[in-house]
This record gives C-alpha cells, sequence and structure tokens, in this order.
C-alpha cells in the first residue's frame, strides 16, 4: 500500500482545497440521506475544510484527511468520548443485561471452513478458550443452524430486525426497529466500522429500508469508506476498486482494514468503563479469489490481543458472525436467487 498513488484531480474535484478535510458524522446525517441518498456525494458535499486540527469546526469530527503533503496524503482517527452521552446512558434500566461489552465482528462472505483455512491466526486465538478449565473464558461454535438463504439481505434483516424483506408486502404502521435501540434503551453507547459507504450496507436493494426505522450509533466510522480512491461514483460494484476488488484494498498508504480497527479500537477505550457494543465490518472477504481476506488475519489478532492486553475484554461476548459463505464467482446458473427477484428466486 505505500505504493498507492494520491490522484490529484480526483481529490480536489471531492473535497475542498484546504491542508485538511473533516469528514462530516454519518450518525448526523438526516434520515432520509441515511436510507435513501448517495452519502458519497453527502461526504463530498459536506466536507469540512480546515486550515488546522485546532479549529472550533473540527471539535466535533474524528476522521480527517491530512493533505498538507499533497502527494503524501494521511488519515487521522481521533474518536472523542462524549460526556453527556455518558451521564444519559448511566441512568437507563440496564436489568437483564448478560455481559457489559458487545463486540461484534462480521466478515462478509466467509464460512466456517473458509475462516478455518485463510484466518488461521485468528482461529487459533479463538480456540484458546475451548474446553477451557475456568468458565470466565468460553468459546462455542455454532452448526448448521442459523443460517436462511446464500446471499445476504435475508440472513442480515434475520439478524438485524427478527424479520426477513418478504414478508414486509407493505409498510407496516409500526416498523420494525433495528437492534442498536434496544441496546441503547438498556445504557449502552454503540460504535459501528465498516468498509463500505453505506450506513448499513447489508442491503443493496434500499426497498426494505422504507419498511424500517434505522437507528444511527452514536459513533460511525465509516466515512473514509466514501473516499474517491476507494469507491468509483458510487458504484461499489466495480470490481478491480473498492469494497469487492480482487486486488488489495489501499488508501492513503494503508490497508483500509487498518483504519476499521483504529477507528475500532478508539472507540472501545474512549469508554473503557462504560457497557457498550462495537459493531465491525469486514469486507475482505467478498471478492473471488478468497486470497485478500488473508489479509486482516494478523492484523485482527493485534487489535483483539491489544485490548485484552490492557484488560478490556472483561466482561465481555464477542461474536464472530458472515452474513452467507461464498458466492463468488457465480455459477452461470439464471435461477440463482442472488440473479432474480428473492420472493421468486
Amino acid at each position: 500500500c505505500s505504493t498507492a498513488k494520491v490522484d490529484r484531480e480526483l481529490m480536489d474535484k471531492a473535497y475542498p482545497k484546504t491542508p485538511i478535510i473533516g469528514l462530516p458524522r454519518f450518525e448526523h446525517a438526516p434520515r432520509e440521506v441515511r436510507n435513501f441518498e448517495n452519502l458519497q456525494g453527502y461526504v463530498y458535499k459536506n466536507a469540512v475544510g480546515l486550515q488546522s486540527f485546532d479549529e472550533p469546526k473540527a471539535k466535533d469530527l474524528e476522521i480527517f484527511i491530512d493533505q498538507r503533503d499533497r502527494e503524501d496524503v494521511k488519515v487521522h482517527i481521533n474518536v472523542k468520548r462524549n460526556e453527556t452521552l455518558v451521564q444519559e446512558r448511566a441512568k437507563m434500566d440496564d436489568t437483564g443485561i448478560l455481559s457489559k461489552n458487545v463486540l461484534v465482528i462480521m466478515i462478509d462472505t466467509v464460512a466456517r471452513p473458509r475462516l478455518y483455512a485463510k484466518l488461521k491466526n485468528t482461529v487459533a486465538w479463538l480456540e484458546k478458550f475451548y474446553n477451557g478449565k475456568s468458565a470466565e473464558r468460553e468459546a462455542f461454535q455454532f452448526f448448521k443452524f442459523h443460517s436462511i438463504a446464500p446471499f445476504t439481505i435475508y440472513n442480515t434483516y434475520a439478524a438485524y430486525f427478527g424479520q426477513i424483506p418478504n414478508t414486509w408486502k407493505q409498510a407496516p404502521a409500526n416498523p420494525p426497529v433495528t437492534y442498536a435501540q434496544q441496546y441503547k434503551d438498556k445504557g449502552y453507547i454503540l460504535g459501528r466500522t465498516q468498509q463500505y459507504c453505506d450506513v448499513s450496507w447489508n442491503c443493496p436493494d434500499k426497498k426494505p429500508r422504507k419498511y424500517t426505522r434505522d437507528v444511527p450509533f452514536d459513533h460511525e466510522g465509516s466515512g473514509i469508506a466514501c473516499d474517491v480512491h476507494y469507491g468509483i461514483d458510487d458504484d461499489s460494484m466495480k470490481i478491480f476498486k473498492g469494497g469487492f476488488s480482487p486486488n488489495r484494498r489501499c488508501l492513503y498508504g494503508k490497508d483500509m482494514f487498518e483504519y476499521t480497527f483504529d477507528y475500532g479500537n478508539q472507540f472501545w477505550r474512549a469508554y473503557p468503563n462504560e457497557k457498550k457494543l462495537l459493531w465491525i465490518d469486514l469486507l475482505d472477504g467478498h471478492e473471488p479469489t478468497q486470497e485478500v481476506v488473508k489479509l486482516i488475519d494478523d492484523p485482527l489478532v493485534a487489535f483483539l490481543d491489544g485490548l485484552d492486553k490492557d484488560n478490556l475484554l472483561q466482561d465481555t461476548t464477542i461474536l464472530f458472525w458472515s452474513d452467507h459463505g461464498n458466492h463468488i464467482p457465480l455459477p452461470p446458473c439464471r435461477n440463482h436467487p442472488s440473479h432474480s427477484n428473492p420472493d421468486k428466486g
């Protein structure tokens, strides 16, 4: 990634021509933008031009593009603790919670066999907790139990809303609410970071979003995935660039997943003593070679080890999951559900 070049023409077209660019926070975007509009365009339109990190208008921002050296651009992440939020959530009734912290790591398109084949060090980290003598740390696997379909939307919407889209023939009077609201109601502080220019990458068809109620997380660190070097005019399905590319996903000298882990790490440490949920989405498995995902193996272990070393994983539930196994490359089958209407496929 150190050889990845900066396209100055793209940069100057998309962003303010200032030494530092502050990216808008997704969690503050209006509902109509979060659900129905082009978030990449929203980021470009609302990017904040800065002369320094000390300006008042940088106070509430968390992700910055530093182009003071126009050929050696850097990304700075600074997740900021919200004391008002801490006080508000501390007043909530947390009766019945199972653990103080919840860390969800979602790796797209990686079923269990592929996890064992490509992320061997991550598996070894998990297996340390099998058959332990103490119940303080345990690991479990769930076999052949939870998959609804071999593609994204049914599995993710069942997980998030307890329903699947083909049951939504019309907009309900009381739209189902994502799990995020339940955690907020119990006093958790929520963080999310992903490698996709969206607030909820799991729904390529935006129609079902009309039938649900979006609940923003308290910190959403996905704006960097909207960068002009990562996506192509909001067309994330272009196969040689962006989140579904078989090429290494580089941005400003680093792998995209480095920003994901950096944001997640900072969020976790910003609230060391508070109840929190961190949701991490990793897209590195969603590509045809099945090789790119190997790059996240050691960094993922380092992320977990770093928190563990500082005793920040106490009373924490860690959930590894995926939406489905490999479906790339797809077979040339006209009736494959990913090639047809899911309600009729």
